[in-house]
């Protein structure tokens, strides 16, 4: 799925939340890589540099400095960033993860270009003229991707941070100027979609099959792998703390949370700090969750599906 959150500021954002998998391991700090059609007119490409995240942050040119926004970032107020975050299901997550059916990882990348182009066609900027405000369709994005394997919790859990730069090339005025970003917010249903299309695709030509995945109150989820679908209780202790966040809520306000009110409990239920941890205890864990049936059941299902 995708979710997207505006970041003011955003000062320290890459060291506190994207050069770290979600545990802290100094063995293994996690490389951004840049994309979208914005940073390739602007010609830069390859590893994210912090000098050049904390440029993109400012509104100016990650490789050069050069101010493009018309209006810099003040410190402390406005819109600096946008962190969307596209997540895989829990039982590809495991095959890849726990299983070590590596080509999965290939899958999640190509689902996740797939989807970005389609968020990415969504951009705009603000035309004012003769006393009138819209917007203007430009298409393209400065971004910087931050790919991660695991949940606050440890959890197996493949998603990527696309950050995206408050700024957008319009070709009309040939100059770039700020992002507006309401009809890409608008898209993330239908992006989240093409997202699970795209990956599902891709697992049943990799020889999985997949199958529908719903809530207890029926709500569709996308899919799972279909013989391991267990793995979706198996790894998915921050849905169970949302869960209990969700309920503590109804049980103080006597109401349902809103879709923003939800999203704000699942920010407040993180842990502060990152869980101090290397990678290779990380999977140790999380092969230690599962029985000796579940091994037998996840191996055969990798096995058969290569």
């Amino acid at each position: 799925m995708l979710s997207a959150r505006v970041i003011r500021s955003g000062a320290g954002y890459a060291e506190r939340h994207l050069r770290y998998s979600d545990y802290l391991d100094e063995e293994n700090r996690v490389l951004g890589v840049w994309t979208g059609l914005g940073a390739e007119r602007l010609g830069v490409r390859g590893e994210v540099t912090d000098e050049g995240f904390e440029r993109l942050r400012l509104g100016q040119d990650p490789a050069t400095g050069e101010r493009l926004r018309p209006r810099l970032l003040e410190e402390g107020a406005g819109r600096s960033l946008y962190d969307v975050v596209m997540s895989a299901p829990k039982s590809i997550s495991g095959a890849a993860l726990v299983g070590g059916d590596e080509r999965l990882f290939g899958a999640v990348h190509q689902a996740e270009g797939v989807a970005f182009s389609e968020f990415e066609a969504a951009a705009e900027t603000r035309v004012r003229r003769g006393g009138v405000q819209e917007n203007r369709v430009t298409g393209n994005l400065v971004c910087a991707v931050f790919r991660h394997d695991a949940s606050r919790s440890l959890d197996p859990q493949l998603h990527s941070h696309y950050i995206v730069g408050n700024l957008t090339f319009d070709p009309v005025e040939n100059r770039w100027k700020a992002l507006q970003a309401r009809s890409m917010y608008e898209r993330l249903p239908y992006v989240t979609e093409v997202y699970r299309n795209a990956l599902a695709a891709t697992a049943r030509s990799l020889g999985y099959h997949v199958e529908s995945a719903k809530d207890a109150r029926g709500k569709h989820l996308g899919f799972e792998l279909s013989q391991v679908r267990w793995m979706n209780e198996r790894f998915s202790q921050r849905s169970v703390e949302r869960d209990e966040a969700i309920a503590r809520f109804v049980a103080e306000r006597g109401r349902e949370p809103t879709k923003n009110e939800i999203a704000v409990l699942v920010r407040n239920s993180r842990a502060d700090k990152l869980t101090e941890i290397s990678k290779d205890e990380v999977r140790a864990r999380q092969r230690a969750k599962l029985t000796q049936e579940e091994w037998g059941d996840l191996s055969r299902t990798i096995s058969q599906a290569r």
